[in-house]
């Protein structure tokens, strides 16, 4: 059976350890101020992934599958961005 995509979704395939680590940034934002805007999008993309994301195996990988809408997607990258920002030590 063929998947169909819902308009303004993005397919998101990680492995299982890439996702480890994306929900420990996620929790870093939560535990900073829980009340702060950011935290409450990283609070509900973190809920997202617990509760849809799909674990498969490939090529004896364990992977994790999600979808995101585009603004879901959109706040993942901004949240990056903001902790990119935060953690690299510039010259």
């Amino acid at each position: 059976m063929k998947k169909i995509l819902k308009k303004g979704a993005v397919e998101v395939f990680i492995s299982a350890d890439l996702c480890s680590s994306l929900i420990s940034v996620l929790n870093s934002f939560i535990a900073a101020d829980f009340t702060n805007k950011y935290a409450v999008y990283a609070q509900k993309i973190k809920d997202k992934i617990l509760k849809h994301g799909r674990h498969f195996m490939n090529n004896n990988e364990e992977n994790v599958a999600i979808y995101f809408y585009e603004n879901e997607a959109a706040l993942l990258i901004k949240l990056f961005a903001i902790y990119a920002n935060a953690v690299e030590d510039y010259d």
